[in-house]
């Protein structure tokens, strides 16, 4: 047990089981002059230190400030593994030293801040017989281990930790009990003394928590895993339970992160087995009860989640590692409050590379801390996510270096050598510099509006479902995420388990979109009468029309003749198309084809019925969010 680390125990089930993944919160609006190509939002690595020639890994990134950001792990320093803690102050990582219990193995496993002076950092350490909880803290000065009780003096071990205030601090992970079986393990720091706090265990075999997160004093929730199955559990303020959680397929499913934006709001993630493979798995908290989340997976691969960080209901991150031709790459992954998203990120060297853990500063900047191979050592990686600018090569090949960004707010982490791919640089193989949609594809996929498919491609010539369009349209534009409180919901079929609740509901209260009436075929009305949305109906370019114009505020064009012979005045979509053709953002089709006569002035069609493809709707929303043309009589 002593050369046992939580990065591969918490993987370590996976490979035994086969063996046997920034909020755009704020408005994408731009002057007419468009920003440059090459500038957005995108993933880069930072300088970090390493202790000693052996293998060092970060395991968890918290922070206290902007400027006071903590990172643990360990380090193998020729005889065995020790604790790693790394510090930012604003201008580069460096190492700070840490205690070590023992002779034996030590390891950092997370970490959590109070206050600049109040820091805590939980693992284990090998006692030369079997593994023990270990805690330290940081008083502004220097670390020191604090004793902390274990169940039975059993093995035990501490894999994650949060703290609401100096005096109320929390620690998770497992002890093994009379009968030799892991049990679910939580303490609390009463901001005197570590004291084991009874937690509950489904059925009588294996239980761990291996991740924790509070809301309040009074509503604290822990994650883990019971045999192969999702455990969650909640502290009341008075005693921990267990609360129900779903399991996908009839596989294995283990969480090991939790997340929380409010005391309805809060995100679970891990991974489940396909039957061939394990899949990233994300779950949520409602208020009522917890439902999966759907999320993308890179490739036919193994996907896995092992961070999370959460800034608010729209903005919230995961991390982890996928595989690819038998070496693992980073995964980083965003929801955006509505769906997730895959974000490329850095790998370095042709090794492997994984980012066990995010942290989400919700000011634009993200961290993710991880490991990467170079060859022969492991080595500490961070990355960090920010908006930046860079030259792009002038020849193809060889491959374009690194980007070097523009400096943020604060002063930048140090760029490293090695390969810094970046949503600026489009990477989908069905999108070419000479598409009419190349360049409204790159500004929206840039500023996290729109996204791909796992197999590389955009796929810009397929339909887009109602749902889809209103999550583009609202992100696109900036608007603030507004949902009904209670629970309540406008639409029948839009209720606050789908995932695109968030955006549908912000749409309906800027009058974006409407609905329609309760009572047709499969659309009986529930008790409020509420109408139905149809958010699996694709989208049509006079509702196109409508939604952008109705999002961008633009006040209603009705001239006494119209523009395309297809729309004639009166009618439902004629003074939202007229008003879109107005500021600039659409076109129609010439005249004289099948079934489109020309008339006497050779008015073109816009065809306002047919269904609106994925790259003629980036072209529309680009047009309208950057540079919508004056609209005058």
């Amino acid at each position: 047990m002593g050369n046992l680390r939580r990065y591969w125990w918490l993987r370590g089930s996976v490979a035994l089981f086969i063996g046997a993944a920034l909020a755009v919160g704020a408005s994408l609006l731009r002057p007419a002059a468009a920003a440059p190509q090459n500038c957005g939002y995108f993933w880069q690595t930072a300088s970090s230190a390493n202790a000693g020639a052996g293998n060092n890994h970060l395991t968890d990134i918290f922070d206290v400030t902007v400027n006071d950001v903590w990172a643990v792990g360990y380090y193998a320093n020729g005889n065995t593994d020790q604790t790693l803690v790394e510090h930012w102050d604003g201008n580069s990582w460096a190492v700070v030293p840490s205690p070590n219990v023992g002779a034996g193995a030590n390891y950092l496993l997370a970490v959590t801040a109070v206050a600049a002076n109040d820091v805590w950092a939980v693992g284990y350490y090998y006692n030369g017989t079997t593994n023990r909880n270990l805690t330290e803290h940081w008083n502004g000065s220097s670390w020191a281990v604090v004793p902390s009780p274990g169940a039975n003096q059993t093995e035990n071990e501490f894999y994650a930790v949060a703290a609401v205030a100096t005096n109320d601090v929390w620690a998770v992970g497992f002890a093994r009990n009379a009968s030799n079986v892991k049990w679910t393990l939580t303490e609390h720091w009463d901001g005197t003394s570590w004291a084991i706090v009874t937690s509950a265990n489904h059925g009588t075999l294996t239980n761990v928590l291996t991740s924790v997160a509070v809301v309040a004093s009074n509503d604290v929730w822990a994650v883990g895993s019971y045999t192969t199955l999702t455990l969650i559990e909640h502290w009341n303020g008075s005693s921990w339970t267990v609360v129900p959680s779903p399991n996908v397929g009839s596989g294995a499913n283990y969480l090991q992160r939790v997340a929380v934006v409010g005391s309805n709001d809060v995100w679970a993630v891990g991974y489940y087995w396909t039957g061939s493979t394990f899949v990233t798995l994300t779950m949520h908290w409602n208020g009522v009860n917890w439902v999966y989340v759907v999320s993308p997976n890179i490739g036919s691969g193994q996907n896995t989640f092992s961070g999370l960080s959460a800034q608010g209901s729209s903005d919230v991150w995961a991390s982890g590692g996928y595989w690819i031709g038998g070496v693992e790459q980073t995964l980083t992954e965003h929801w955006d409050g509505a769906s997730w998203s895959v974000v490329p990120s850095v790998n370095v060297g042709s090794g492997n590379n994984v980012l066990s853990s995010v942290l989400n500063q919700g000011i634009g900047r993200v961290w993710a801390a991880g490991t990467y191979n170079n060859g022969s050592t492991a080595q500490t990686l961070i990355e960090y996510y920010s908006f930046g600018c860079f030259t792009p090569s002038p020849t193809p090949t060889p491959p374009p270096a690194s980007p070097t960004p523009t400096p943020p707010a604060t002063a930048p982490p140090t760029n490293t050598a090695g390969p810094s791919p970046t949503p600026c640089a489009l990477s989908f193989t069905d999108v070419h510099p000479t598409d009419y949609f190349y360049a409204p594809v790159l500004y929206l996929a840039c500023h996290g509006v729109i996204s791909g498919y796992g197999d590389g491609t955009f796929r810009p010539y397929n339909n887009t479902t109602r749902s889809q369009m209103v999550k583009i349209v609202v992100l696109g534009f900036g608007k603030p995420i507004t949902t009904p409180p209670g629970g309540a919901y406008t639409f029948a079929d839009v209720p606050p388990s789908n995932p695109f609740f968030a955006v549908v509901e912000t749409a309906a209260a800027g009058q974006i979109v409407s609905g329609y009436a309760c009572g047709g075929a499969g659309e009986p009305c529930d008790s409020l009468n509420r109408p139905y949305f149809r958010p699996a109906a694709n989208v049509t370019r006079g509702q196109l029309a409508k939604i952008v114009v109705a999002a961008a505020g633009w006040p209603l064009q009705n001239p006494a003749a119209g523009t395309f012979a297809d729309v004639l005045p009166g009618s439902a979509f004629y003074p939202f198309v007229e008003t879109a053709y107005c500021h600039g953002i659409i076109s129609g089709y010439a005249c004289g084809g099948a079934g489109e006569p020309c008339d006497a002035i050779n008015r073109p069609y816009f065809r306002q019925g047919n269904q609106a493809t994925r790259g003629q709707i980036a072209k529309i929303v680009d047009l309208a969010v950057t540079a919508g043309a004056a609209c005058g009589p």
